[in-house]
């Protein structure tokens, strides 16, 4: 069973923002934990150089799916640049931090981060 998240991630695994598929994607990455199995693919749209929006879809514990989404929902309106220095473990710590376990979370979001602004959608 998983362990009670802080009141602002439990609101993000209750009601996830940009969860789902994305029309016009432009970007897409990937991270995973393959020790135990949580899994987020993450695509784009940006458009001059911005994040217009971004989506997200994640399999993992509720501390998984709730720092997926807070991650995701700050990426939408900045720059790539900014994507890049987006620093998703103080952002689950400024949320109140994962329950022991899931320190990981912020780790598997920055690689799917890394991997979507250098990965460019074929037309």
């Amino acid at each position: 069973m998983d362990a009670v998240l802080p009141p602002r991630l439990a609101d993000h695994f209750a009601r996830p923002r940009c969860a789902g598929d994305l029309e016009g994607a432009t970007h897409a990455g990937r991270g995973s934990n393959p020790a135990c199995g949580d899994l987020l693919l993450l695509r784009l749209r940006i458009v001059g150089g911005r994040i217009e929006r971004a989506a997200f879809r994640a399999q993992g514990c509720s501390a998984f799916l709730a720092t997926a989404s807070l991650v995701t929902e700050a990426l939408v309106g900045v720059t790539v640049e900014e994507a890049r220095a987006l620093d998703p473990a103080s952002l689950v710590r400024e949320a109140g931090g994962v329950p022991r376990g899931s320190e990981h979370a912020p780790a598997v979001a920055r690689r799917a981060i890394e991997s979507a602004v250098a990965g460019a959608l074929r037309p």
